[in-house]
């Protein structure tokens, strides 16, 4: 058995440092610039930062438009014809590869903007402190909204990572068309089955949606990220082929 085929935890580690390394001129412009708007917006917004739900707010925002855009170019060097050779070659297993980039675009991405908006809200308090003798609301990353919405985060995140595996071109694009469609087709059979078997009206059917919603979410939460993280590692072992 070829051994760049068994799995490798000191691999796995190499070829984070790896990403990491080439990326971090693009890392620390991102962050920076991150790092200004939320420093600029959180001293000409001090009452909003008195309010317990303001970093939640500014924090989910963050995390799913820079998050779910950085995870639909996860894979941008495996569809450029320059780097995509350099990709395939390297000296890691398709799932170090997968697993390299997942952690990456989840828990890597989620810490950096854990860290940055900590480290704004401290600033911005010991600036107003100083300046106007008064208080704001630190960012607390242990937090109900801040976790909900890094789970929420995970469910639409793994669509988003898949997406940037089948897609060669425009990957955010269309991964959000194709959650369109999907959404579409759900509505379309709720119509069909609450108003051609069922014999009901669609105003039954979404009050049985919003009855059982936090069950039906649970599902979705649990279910869909494995599923989609698993074709996606299918596709990335099609790419070699």
């Amino acid at each position: 058995m070829n051994i760049i085929n068994q799995f490798s935890w000191q691999r796995l580690g190499l070829f984070i440092k790896s990403d990491l390394v080439m990326n971090a001129s693009k890392i620390f412009t991102f962050g920076l610039t991150i790092f200004v708007i939320l420093f600029i917006y959180g001293l000409i917004s001090l009452n909003g930062l008195r309010a317990d739900n303001f970093h939640s707010g500014a924090f989910a925002l963050l995390l799913f438009f820079g998050g779910l855009w950085l995870t639909s170019r996860a894979f941008a060097d495996l569809h450029d014809q320059e780097r995509s050779r350099n990709f395939l070659l390297l000296p890691a297993s398709n799932l170090e590869k997968l697993l390299g980039r997942l952690l990456l675009t989840t828990f890597g991405y989620v810490v950096g903007i854990i860290l940055i908006f900590y480290i704004v809200s401290l600033l911005v308090a010991g600036f107003t402190w100083l300046v106007l003798g008064e208080t704001t609301v630190i960012f607390q990353p242990i937090h109900k909204n801040i976790i909900h919405s890094f789970v929420n985060y995970i469910l639409l995140q793994s669509m988003f990572f898949l997406g940037s595996i089948c897609f060669k071109s425009s990957n955010f694009n269309k991964t959000i068309l194709c959650l369109c469609g999907l959404a579409l087709g759900v509505f379309l059979v709720e119509a069909i089955t609450f108003g051609v078997f069922l014999r009901a009206n669609f105003l039954d059917g979404w009050q049985v949606l919003m009855l059982y919603g936090t069950k039906i979410q649970l599902i979705f939460t649990i279910m869909v990220p494995p599923c989609a993280w698993l074709v996606a590692y299918l596709r990335l072992c099609e790419s070699e082929v």
